[in-house]
């Protein structure tokens, strides 16, 4: 099971895992490139201070546009953005299936 929680426990396997749930988003070159900005957000989360009071992922996202870190890591912040809408999207499915 993937949560898109691992994105702030930083599991980079769960998290590679999360990005092939959406081909249309992520090629499979993106697929790599996301492995090395994965290796500098998880490096860059441990080590800055700015992020270590995130509660949940809304935290890290806005925390990442704060400080502009959404621009460096491109596809770490779209998984952020698709694991966003996953309980949108979970909840509309439900409802219509109900």
């Amino acid at each position: 099971i993937i949560y898109p929680d691992d994105l702030i426990s930083f599991n980079k396997q769960n998290l590679l895992r999360l990005a092939q749930l959406y081909p249309d988003e992520f090629s499979a070159i993106d697929i790599m490139a996301l492995g090395i900005q994965l290796d500098t957000y998880i490096l860059d989360m441990h080590t800055s201070g700015e992020f270590s009071q995130l509660k949940d992922i809304n935290d890290l996202a806005k925390q990442m546009v704060e400080t502009k870190r959404h621009k460096v890591c491109l596809l770490v912040y779209l998984l952020i953005i698709l694991a966003l809408t996953l309980p949108v999207a979970t909840a509309s499915v439900e409802r219509a299936f109900s």
